[in-house]
């Protein structure tokens, strides 16, 4: 099979994400570790036919690799569980291909197969409970997991459990898995000292051989029965090597063929254990032991050679490098290693020859490089078509790019332009000659000017101004058509500058503002109505007068008028009804709208100013869903009409639609638009969605996105003009029925296909509501009293249907069969 097939793509995500949207630009690539610093991530790798496979988890992502053990070549890494939450547990050969765990976050782990060439062929989730440091063998019919507890389960490959046994030892031992035949072979090292546990295929245990006994000391230290362990088989030989925190020491033992055990004392490197990773592999000549080390000073890797009785063939270790691993794999004649820096970053693949002549390692090679993340993507018109603006998302150097892209949505820019470095979220704006680019770094704000063609006439970029809060600075930008003028919140104060065509920035002027704007960055946005900017912003008021544990009304949002020259006009600026928690304005040049984001409702008002009386409209309802941070909103004029664009979706690994409704000048919505999105956003705060208008008035939707084929989030582009009608809420779901059992309680539902359902709860019998849970199942469980009530909603692209209160149901009891 292609490692490109669709049929993942078509097995894993429904085929509603088919959507309209456009790729700004191509991607650029980096090393895996140069990602995130934050990521602390594990690979893990397994050799099966005539390859190593490793996979790993990164950016909601499971890549898949492939190294060639001849010339250490690696293939391109692939997505092989895209938009998975997931963390993958120990590789294992499995028939022709592999199998793993893929433990998603707050779930249940999954039993993930893949064929030889890494490509996922099925996904099951398992009735079990969260797994933790898992470890397991597959005997070529059944898989053995071995979890914290100490049980064993034994699965079929399409995830059935065929039995579960728990073993007579600590929960805090240290284990490993194997198999001897169809035997499974389970090591423990601890409190119990270090035993060797057969299973039969059909998971009986056969036996057990004690292979170190317990350690008795003198002072109660738990450090004592702190170990590593593991296990490895060959031609009827048991091998095992472990570690010990206190004392830092390594040693190993072989159960013979006839029961017999053999221990060795491994001897000591440059740095004792680590007490993080270990491994022992069968090799042609014997096994190969490896473990990682550290000190104060430095972190190391250490491997030794080990004949059939456990003896080392090495009178010191072998240092492998200034590296640590997490997983380990055998040829018989080679040895990978995966490779990660302290950060816990997967850096490299590290093959080491094994032979009767030595250990020999070879030059690391890179694990394949990503697609850098495109985060908070913004855009313009630019005339005939649009200039979108992003952060290309590195570990050290966060590159503000911008590309533009046609008015039938073509990048043209390739991966786009570099504008400068250190980069947070992007504002743009169009004038005459090009556009004017915003945002934030190494503690100013900063800006470059875009020609028609693409380039940028500011290298380095403009300094507007110094920040004083550079972390919570938040800032806009719009052309009144002489010269772009930049509003931005610096901490308690609100600011405005100029930055003319020739990018000259005037000094910028404080604006005047009774109450200071929010905590958490103003959030400001400008617009130009032909006279006069019009600044909405958003304000936290105190109480009173306090000077410590203050209480803040939330989420005010204030309307300031402010004239051609930048002098503020309006002392005390004008209060939108209502609390909201962002707002975006565009003007026609007669009066503006301001889109308006609450708790669960995208609403908008008119502002008029016919010079007598500054003042907004009653809220326009625009779009009603049940959880802020799912969507935000965004409006422009097209020369002709308002256009309110926003994103809203059900659970953040899936994703969901874009709407966009159009309204007159007088403040009458025409009608709302949708179309699903190709994927789902990494994080709601980088993903609020932008729009904007050209000259011909065509207008475009740009948000940041987890889009095939990469599924690393990227700016996609989608035209307005490609969107259908919102279709009306879904029916709501039938027989929704709750079932006490003990202090849960279950709630079931039916219903026909909708696209996910959102449950709700009641602590006060019904008088008020609040959003549990969304989710894609016709059925969940909750921990809550007896006196909650619960209603149920479906889900779907035109919005929530009317919600269905649970009736109390009961557990049909059936009596058994009379034979």
């Amino acid at each position: 099979m292609s490692r490109v097939a669709l049929s993942l793509f078509l097995s894993l995500v429904p085929l509603s994400l088919f959507a309209a949207g456009h790729d700004v630009s191509a991607v650029r690539s980096i090393p895996v570790e140069s990602f995130d610093a934050s990521l602390s991530i594990d690979a893990s790798i397994a050799y099966n036919g005539n390859h190593f496979l490793t996979a790993w988890p990164m950016a909601w992502n499971i890549y898949t690799s492939r190294t060639d053990p001849t010339d250490g070549a690696s293939s391109a890494a692939y997505p092989a569980v895209p938009l998975s939450l997931s963390s993958v547990e120990q590789l294992t050969p499995a028939g022709s291909g592999f199998v793993a765990l893929c433990r998603k976050l707050e779930e249940s782990p999954a039993l993930c197969t893949f064929d030889s060439e890494g490509v996922l062929e099925h996904r099951v989730q398992l009735r079990t409970g969260r797994s933790y440091r898992p470890r397991m063998a597959f005997n070529g019919t059944n898989l053995l997991v071995v979890d914290l507890g100490i049980s064993a389960s034994m699965y079929d490959l399409t995830g059935r459990l065929v039995r579960r046994v728990t073993l007579p030892v600590e929960v805090s031992d240290s284990y490993a898995v194997t198999t001897a035949g169809t035997d499974f072979i389970v090591v423990t090292a601890g409190k119990t000292g270090i035993n060797e546990f057969r299973l039969s295929a059909d998971g009986t245990i056969k036996g057990t051989i004690p292979v170190q006994l317990p350690v008795v000391p003198e002072l109660h230290d738990s450090n004592l029965y702190f170990y590593r362990i593991a296990v490895a088989a060959k031609e009827g030989r048991i091998g095992m090597v472990w570690d010990q925190l206190q004392p830092a020491t390594t040693a190993s033992a072989v159960i013979q063929p006839d029961g017999s055990v053999t221990r060795s004392k491994l001897p000591e490197g440059d740095l004792p254990p680590a007490g993080s990773a270990i491994t022992l592999l069968p090799t042609d000549s014997g096994f190969f032991a490896a473990w990682n080390a550290s000190s104060a000073d430095r972190t190391g890797l250490f491997a030794l050679r080990l004949d059939d009785s456990g003896a080392p063939r090495e009178s010191r270790p072998v240092d492998l490098g200034n590296a640590l691993f997490s997983s380990a794999a055998s040829t018989g004649k080679t040895i990978a290693l995966t490779r990660y820096l302290p950060s816990f970053r997967p850096t490299s693949t590290l093959l080491v020859d094994v032979d009767a002549d030595g250990i020999r390692p070879r030059t690391p090679k890179p694990l394949p490089t990503l697609p850098i993340r495109q985060r908070f993507a913004t855009v313009a018109g630019n005339g005939a078509g649009f200039t979108a603006a992003w952060v290309d998302w590195v570990s050290d150097s966060q590159n503000a790019v911008s590309g533009r892209v046609t008015a039938q949505g073509e990048a043209l820019d390739g991966p786009g332009i570099i504008l400068g470095q250190k980069a947070t979220a992007p504002a743009i704006a169009h004038g005459s000659s090009g556009q004017l680019m915003v945002w934030r770094a190494d503690g100013k704000l900063v800006a470059a000017r875009i020609t028609p063609f693409g380039t940028t006439l500011d290298a380095p970029p403009i300094t507007i101004a110094p920040l004083s809060f550079p972390g919570s600075a938040t800032y806009s930008v719009t052309w009144n058509g002489i010269r772009f003028y930049v509003v931005w919140g610096d901490g308690p104060k609100l600011f405005g500058a100029f930055v003319r065509p020739d990018g000259i920035a005037e000094p910028p002027r404080p604006l005047p503002v009774q109450f200071p704007p929010r905590t958490g960055g103003a959030d400001p946005d400008v617009a130009w109505d032909g006279r006069q900017f019009i600044v909405v912003y958003g304000e936290d008021f105190l109480a009173d007068a306090c000077y410590e544990n203050c209480f803040y009304y939330p989420e005010k949002e204030r309307v300031l008028r402010v004239s051609a020259d930048g002098i503020g006009l309006d002392l005390n600026p004008l209060v939108i009804p209502g609390r909201h928690h962002r707002a975006h304005i565009a003007s026609s040049g007669t009066e503006s709208l301001i889109a308006l984001d609450g708790d669960t409702d995208t609403t908008a008002v008119v502002v008029l100013d016919d010079g007598a009386h500054f003042h907004v409209s009653p809220e326009i309802p625009l779009f009603h869903w049940f959880l802020n941070g799912d969507f935000a909103s965004d409006v422009v004029w097209t020369g002709s009409e308002y256009v309110v664009a926003w994103r809203y979706s059900v659970l953040m690994e899936r994703a969901g639609w874009i709407g966009a409704s159009a309204i007159s000048k007088s403040g009458v919505p025409s009608g709302s638009l949708v179309t699903p999105t190709a994927g789902p956003v990494e994080g709601a705060s980088q993903s609020v969605p932008s729009v904007a208008a050209n000259d011909a008035g065509e207008t475009a939707i740009v948000i940041s996105e987890m889009a095939p084929p990469n599924y690393v989030t990227r700016a996609r582009l989608y035209r307005v003009s490609e969107l259908v009608p919102k279709p009306a809420p879904p029916p709501p779901p039938r027989n929704v029925t709750t079932i006490q059992a003990g202090i849960a309680t279950v709630i079931t539902w039916q219903s026909d296909g909708q696209d996910g359902f959102l449950f709700e709860e009641s602590a006060d019998s019904g008088r008020n509501w609040s959003p549990a849970i969304s989710t894609v199942g016709q059925s969940v469980t909750r921990v809550r009293e007896s006196y909650y009530r619960f209603r149920v909603r479906a889900i779907g692209a035109g919005g929530l249907s009317e919600p269905v209160l649970a009736t109390p149901g009961r557990v049909e009891r059936r009596r058994a069969q009379r034979h």
